[in-house]
């Protein structure tokens, strides 16, 4: 293992998320080493290899809980920015620049299934493109553009609603046309904004666009829509959907036994992005709960139910919604008590 002379993580092809872990677990352990381990070949290995003060070796595998469905549709309509000094990702809207808009329209795009939708994110701007120049070439303030904007963007079921549309259906499925097709024709036929929504709508709940506002564009930048991007989770308890999410997590990676080479413990260190899963660990275990006169009894009991026997320790973590801080569970297979840190951001980017 190569000595690292200071306390910073190295530099290597490592993500945001697993320098993180390391900065978190300096709050607990002191580390005189720390190895990225690569890979020979297509052999699996863990992230990390840190040597402790004491002598005590652990290899460390970092798992980032991303929703995959709904970055894939993220990326679409946002642009990402690893921040690798603040240790976090950034998001910023994605410019779709159009000659034919004399205005910058800020719009947000809401997916309450990105798993199950199948519209792409660009054909949703550019059937929203055609919105917003035929709205301009009304005229009005931007303030009424907006508001006519919002009118022609109707709701699939309304727009299904409005028409008689099995009427439709029953004489074309008579001709051999299917479903998904005539869909795409009585939107186009009835003028419908968006068709494909038509089809979203059948299967899972459509997206949706809101128009926040439209202004005059800075300097020489042109007419454009800039979009930013919004998934919407859903999750009943208190804590049982973040359980689940972190179970999920541990048996994903107990199934590819890539700590089979370890030469001592096996740590575990899933790492939630800022989500439902996220919301309830802060709700359980956040600021909150560290405060000596929290009205609350202790919520530990809640960890019994994780199992992870591959694993020698597991770590959570997630962030601390309204402070800058960064939630830290440390879990024992010996059965010890868990430790517990809230731990600051500006002392994360410091350790």
């Amino acid at each position: 293992m190569v000595p690292i002379a200071s306390p910073a993580v190295p530099e290597d092809d490592s993500t945001v998320e697993e320098r993180l872990a390391i900065r978190l677990i300096r709050e607990f352990e002191d580390l005189v080493h720390v190895e990225r381990l690569e890979p020979p070949g297509s052999v699996p290995t863990p992230d990390w290899r840190i040597e402790m003060v004491d002598g005590r070796i652990a290899d460390v595998e970092v798992v980032w809980d991303a929703n995959e469905a709904g970055r894939r549709f993220e990326s679409q309509l946002a642009e990402e920015h690893p921040d690798d000094d603040a240790l976090v990702r950034w998001r910023s809207r994605k410019e779709w620049p159009d000659p034919r808009l004399s205005l910058v329209w800020d719009v947000e795009i809401y997916d309450y299934a990105p798993e199950s939708n199948r519209c792409p994110a660009k054909e949703l701007v550019e059937a929203l493109i055609e919105v917003l120049v035929d709205v301009e070439a009304r005229g009005g303030t931007p303030q009424e553009m907006v508001e006519a904007v919002g009118e022609r963007l109707v709701d699939p079921r309304k727009h299904f609603d409005s028409h008689n549309w099995i009427a439709a259906w029953q004489r074309e499925s008579a001709r051999g046309i299917g479903y998904k097709e005539f869909l795409l024709r009585w939107g186009q036929q009835t003028g419908y904004w968006c068709p494909r929504l038509l089809v979203d709508e059948g299967e899972a709940p459509p997206r949706h666009i809101l128009v926040w506002r439209a202004s005059e564009p800075e300097g020489s930048a042109g007419g454009m829509v800039r979009t930013f991007p919004s998934v919407t989770d859903v999750a009943w308890g208190e804590y049982e959907h973040m359980l689940a999410t972190v179970q999920g997590r541990i048996n994903a990676k107990t199934d590819k036994r890539q700590m089979e080479n370890a030469p001592s413990f096996r740590w575990l260190f899933v790492v939630l992005e800022p989500n439902l899963a996220a919301a309830q660990l802060d709700d359980y275990f956040g600021p909150a709960w560290l405060k000596p006169d929290a009205p609350k009894p202790s919520p530990y009991h809640v960890l019994d139910t994780l199992t992870f026997d591959y694993f020698d320790e597991l770590w959570i973590t997630g962030r601390a919604f309204h402070e800058r801080a960064e939630i830290v569970l440390r879990l024992f297979k010996t059965g010890d008590a868990p430790q517990h840190k809230i731990v600051r951001r500006p002392e994360v980017l410091t350790s």
